[in-house]
């Protein structure tokens, strides 16, 4: 650069002295461009690198984060619709136990005994395997602290339809679903799926006719 700078100072110095197309042709024109054209080779470098590190880093974030956290999401609203139909507003996460009663008789007594076998439909613990599996040197700062929040609600055995629980669990899927949304649009890829449709004003997750 101080190179360009000094070819155009002396350049200008020695318009006025007399020299012919030809030799200010090439005593700068020619030296000149081919600054110009080393700088600018030099800028798309530079900006090619951090290009390349911030779509790494986009990527990085997207897998190692949100996609993970995004797809038990995607579960959980595929259930609302399909089998539950639990509203959002006082069912953020959904959680549903399947019992299921066996009855024996004793031929020495008989009498019946009966048992119940519980079974997990859609468990909202599996949440914590995800939360397990991130890469917390990625994970926002505003992400950390509702996950850590949702897992102190559950630790506290705290109801998940108490009106902070609701506001919490709002919160992280509302984060969630933003966040992975951000990063797939930051590493340059366009157009929103067909399959799903986001409001942002409810924070419905709509599932499209197939």
């Amino acid at each position: 650069m101080s190179e360009l700078l000094w070819l155009l100072c002396e350049y200008f110095r020695n318009a006025n002295e007399g020299m012919s197309w030809l030799e200010i042709v090439v005593e700068y024109v020619i030296p000149i461009i081919g600054t110009i054209m080393l700088v600018g080779s030099a800028v798309v470098g530079v900006a090619k690198y951090w290009y390349e590190k911030n779509k790494n880093f986009y990527e990085r974030i997207l897998v190692e984060v949100y996609a993970p956290l995004y797809q038990y999401i995607i579960k959980q609203e595929f259930f609302r619709k399909d089998v539950s139909d639990l509203p959002l507003e006082k069912y953020p996460i959904i959680s549903l136990t399947h019992t299921k009663t066996k009855e024996t008789i004793s031929f020495t007594t008989g009498e019946t005994k009966r048992e119940e076998e519980k079974s997990q439909i859609i468990d909202s613990k599996e949440l914590f395997k995800v939360t397990k599996s991130l890469n917390f040197g990625l994970v926002p700062e505003d992400l950390l602290i509702l996950l850590c929040e949702y897992e102190m609600l559950y630790k506290l055995k705290r109801s998940s339809q108490a009106p902070e629980s609701i506001a919490i669990l709002m919160a992280l899927r509302k984060n969630v679903i933003e966040g992975y949304h951000k990063y797939y649009q930051k590493l340059g890829v366009s157009g929103k799926s067909k399959l799903i449709t986001y409001d942002e004003n409810t924070g419905e997750i709509l599932f499209a006719e197939q």
